[in-house]
């Protein structure tokens, strides 16, 4: 059973109604990203997932895991209240 949660899966296409907040989602990691010179290889390859993924990610064209998006924000010393409730100008 174990063996099942680690097996690759294709990433989902994000479903209309979700759109525009995992597009504003994306839109905040790829500043933070930015801000701090990173190249999204570099994201990817820390999450395990393809330099294609991680840009996907960015641009809110998939659904990503909450694993992911926590370690990316504490990478830049953020937790999820704060990234959540900081508009995407305050970053």
């Amino acid at each position: 059973m174990v063996d099942d949660i680690n097996k690759w899966q294709p990433p989902k296409q994000v479903d209309e109604e979700h759109a525009a907040t995992i597009k504003e989602v994306g839109e905040k990691l790829k500043k933070l990203r930015e801000r701090t010179g990173l190249k999204s290889s570099a994201f990817a390859k820390e999450l395990g997932i393809s330099r294609n993924s991680y840009s996907q990610m960015e641009r809110g064209e998939i659904y990503f895991s909450l694993r992911n998006l926590l370690i990316i924000i504490n990478h830049h010393g953020l937790d999820l209240k704060k990234f959540i409730e900081t508009d995407l100008e305050n970053l």
